[in-house]
C-alpha cells in the first residue's frame, strides 16, 4: 500500500469514527485537486460506502426510524444501494411494490451541530497556523450547507414536489418518440423527532435509457 493510500485509510476511517458532519466534509475533501490523489481516491469512498451497517444493525436503523404501520407494510429488504454521510439507502418491497428507503443514521441529527462546529474550530486553528489551509475554510462551508441541508427532510420534501410541477410541464422529442422527464415518487416520508431518524420511501426509478448510436453529429446538436 502506498504511503497516500495508507494516509487516505487512516482519515477516512477517523472521520468516519466521528460522525456523519464529519463525513460529509471527508467527501467534499476528496473533490480537492491539490490533496494527493491517493488521498483522494481513499476519502471518494465516503460518498457511498461509509460506515455499512451489519444486517442486523440496518434491520434495527429501520425499526428506529419507521412507526410500527409503516414497518409492517415493509414485506422484504434487499440489496443496500449506499451509505453516505446522513442517510443509508436500501432496496425494499413496500406495499406490494419495488422501492427504495433512504434512512438517516442513529443520531445523526443532534450530532450535525456540534460535528460542524468541532470542524470549524479545528481548521480556524490551521489556518492561523498557516495560509496554506484556507482552502479548507471553504469546504467547512459547503459542508455545512450541505449537511443542515440533507437532514431537514421537510425541505427535501418541498424540493421533490417543485421538481415534480416542473418536469410535468416539459418533454422532449427524439425520432419518432416523445420523452417525459420522470421524477421518482415519495411515497412516505418521517421527519426526525421524538428520537426518531428521518426516512423517506420512493418508488423504484423506472424507465428508458436514451442512447445516440447511430447519431450524426448535426442530430446531436440539433437534440440538445
Amino acid at each position: 500500500m502506498s504511503g497516500g493510500r495508507a494516509v487516505g485509510r487512516g482519515l477516512k476511517m477517523f472521520l468516519q469514527n466521528k460522525g456523519p458532519a464529519f463525513i460529509k466534509f471527508g467527501q467534499l475533501l476528496s473533490y480537492l485537486p491539490t490533496l494527493d490523489a491517493d488521498i483522494r481516491a481513499e476519502l471518494a469512498t465516503l460518498r457511498d460506502k461509509a460506515n455499512i451497517p451489519a444486517r442486523d444493525e440496518l434491520f434495527e436503523i429501520l425499526k428506529m426510524a419507521l412507526p410500527e404501520s409503516e414497518m409492517n407494510k415493509i414485506s422484504y429488504v434487499g440489496k443496500l444501494l449506499g451509505a453516505g454521510s446522513f442517510y443509508i439507502t436500501v432496496q425494499i418491497v413496500y406495499d406490494g411494490r419495488p422501492c427504495v428507503i433512504s434512512v438517516m443514521r442513529p443520531y445523526a441529527h443532534e450530532l450535525t451541530a456540534s460535528g460542524v462546529d468541532m470542524i470549524a474550530r479545528t481548521i480556524n486553528d490551521l489556518v492561523a497556523a498557516g495560509k496554506k489551509f484556507a482552502p479548507l475554510q471553504n469546504i467547512l462551508n459547503q459542508a455545512r450547507e450541505s449537511a443542515f441541508s440533507e437532514i431537514d427532510i421537510e425541505q427535501d420534501y418541498q424540493k421533490y414536489k417543485h421538481a415534480k410541477h416542473v418536469y410535468e410541464q416539459y418533454s422532449v422529442t427524439a425520432g419518432d418518440a416523445t420523452y417525459s422527464p420522470d421524477v421518482a415518487q415519495w411515497l412516505a416520508y418521517g421527519a426526525a423527532e421524538n428520537g426518531a431518524n428521518a426516512y423517506k420511501i420512493m418508488e423504484m426509478a423506472s424507465g428508458h435509457s436514451l442512447t445516440f448510436d447511430g447519431w450524426t453529429e448535426q442530430e446531436k446538436h440539433d437534440f440538445a
